[in-house]
């Protein structure tokens, strides 16, 4: 069973036909869809194991149809009730680029969450949108302590380049060695904001995203790039590094033998059973960029 902690959301994508004409007009199609980072990652990795999500919504329509879209998505769905539901405006401009406006809402307000939502987890996978600050950061805190204490897996993914710049670099860093995260997903953005897009050791498995560029794999037996083939048909980037991870972590955790902490941070990175686990996340990142938005059409 994969954990999954953090923003779920209505996303209310643009699909722009042509620039943004400041003060006018732009030719546009409107798709809404059930969305948010980490209920992305879960939707994602359903077919392949069990998932749970874990988050927060708002008491009123908005939640209800994110979180039945997510059970119908083959996600065991649990929530808290908050304020208000989050929503995000998604412009996606005709090359598949996006740009998000996001209102989190009850996302920033998960206070706790109950030991039996976490006994069964094999895996807990939290996001940097849950970082920013207040009782959804504690909660993820102890979340991931309560997983790593029993031995699960745990990962992390930094999300947002601009997130990471209002958090700022020495303050993530110092959560990331409270976290203890086994796995760091990031992007090419993100990873410059860090400083870690480099072909050096790492202290534990930091897998950096270059899009259709070779993925970057370090850990403490030093560093790879893993080429990753080329997809046609591209709609929408949304969710595509959500996807990433989900192919990812499913495939870790159907390893022939359980995968332990200390084994993905003392991996071989040039090693066969990576280049595997490299391809299976980019079947199922290929298969989100391909079709609108990340979720279900609301």
């Amino acid at each position: 069973m994969l954990g999954v902690i953090g923003d779920i959301s209505e996303d209310i994508l643009v699909y722009q036909s042509a620039p943004l004409a400041h003060g006018s007009d732009a030719p546009s199609r409107v798709v809404r869809s059930r969305g948010g980072s980490a209920a992305n990652l879960a939707a994602a990795a359903a077919p392949l194991l069990p998932v749970r999500f874990i988050g927060c919504v708002g008491s009123d329509a908005h939640g209800r149809a994110v979180t039945e879209a997510l059970q119908r998505e083959g996600v065991d769905v649990r929530v808290r009730i908050g304020s208000r539901s989050c929503t995000i405006v998604i412009l996606v401009s005709p090359d598949g680029e996006r740009t998000m406006l996001p209102d989190r809402a009850a996302n920033a307000e998960l206070s706790d969450v109950p030991n039996e939502w976490l006994d069964d987890l094999d895996a807990l996978h939290i996001t940097t949108y849950s970082l920013e600050g207040g009782p959804t950061t504690d909660a993820c805190i102890a979340a991931m302590a309560c997983v790593k204490a029993r031995g699960g897996l745990t990962s992390l993914d930094t999300s947002s380049a601009a997130i990471l710049k209002l958090i700022g670099v020495e303050p993530f860093e110092a959560l990331v060695t409270q976290l203890d995260p086994d796995i760091i997903f990031a992007n090419e953005l993100e990873a410059e904001v860090l400083g870690w897009d480099v072909d050096e050791p790492a202290e534990r498995l930091l897998v950096i995203k270059h899009g259709g560029d070779p993925v970057l794999f370090r850990n403490t037996q030093g560093s790879a790039r893993i080429p990753v083939p080329p997809v046609t048909g591209v709609i929408d980037f949304t969710g595509a590094g959500d996807g990433y991870a989900a192919g990812f972590l499913a495939a870790v955790l159907a390893a022939a033998s359980p995968i332990t902490p200390q084994d993905l941070r003392n991996i071989d990175v040039q090693g066969p059973e990576l280049a595997a686990w490299c391809a299976a996340a980019h079947v199922r990142a290929s298969a989100l960029i391909t079709q609108p938005g990340a979720g279900v059409e609301l």
